[in-house]
């Protein structure tokens, strides 16, 4: 858990463990160990949770973050279905397996964390976005939206033309409102 917690955390903040464990006074060997399940003695677990702004026990259980990870995933699932994605475009666009993405919807590891700007890239929106500290991607959301609100969650049956032709008729309507203001 402490590993997964610094990995998110140093993902979230846009810099590489070596930097962290660098600006912190800390060697490479010593991440080394935590990746190997070690967890840092006192001193060293204050100063991890000073740099993150976070608590020590934060670090420790993830007690803040947990629904963040899990939100992150979700984010990553909503997109590929709006998009008419598949998961197998996005494990082939990051070069690893099936496998791999499963074991990230099951929740048994948070390895996309260290894919996560690549990922982004695939579906086309910021880093921010996907790790929450964005509250909102414009074009995806109000795509999310439109569609929740006209098929009611359920947008399987929903093609590009159909979403389309929506906005077409939602600006029909704001010019026609705009002509009717005036």
């Amino acid at each position: 858990m402490f590993w997964d917690n610094v990995i998110y955390l140093c993902t979230k903040k846009g810099i590489s463990l070596n930097a962290m464990c660098s600006e912190i006074g800390l060697s490479n060997a010593t991440a080394t160990k935590w990746k190997k399940g070690a967890i840092p003695h006192d001193i060293t677990l204050k100063r991890i949770a000073d740099f993150f702004d976070v608590s020590v026990e934060h670090l420790l259980n993830n007690t803040d973050e947990s629904q963040t990870k899990n939100h992150t995933l979700e984010k990553i699932l909503t997109l590929l279905r709006i998009q008419k994605k598949k998961q197998k475009d996005l494990t082939d666009f990051l070069g690893i397996s099936k496998n791999s993405f499963t074991s990230w919807k099951s929740g048994a590891n948070t390895s996309y964390l260290k894919y996560i700007s690549k990922i982004a890239e695939f579906l086309g929106v910021s880093t921010d976005y996907l790790l929450g500290t964005q509250k909102e991607n414009p074009a995806a959301n109000s795509d999310e939206a439109l569609m929740f609100a006209l098929w009611g969650g359920d947008t399987s049956d929903i093609t590009s033309e159909m979403l389309a032709d929506v906005r077409k008729f939602a600006q029909f309507i704001r010019e026609k409102k705009k002509d009717d203001s005036q």
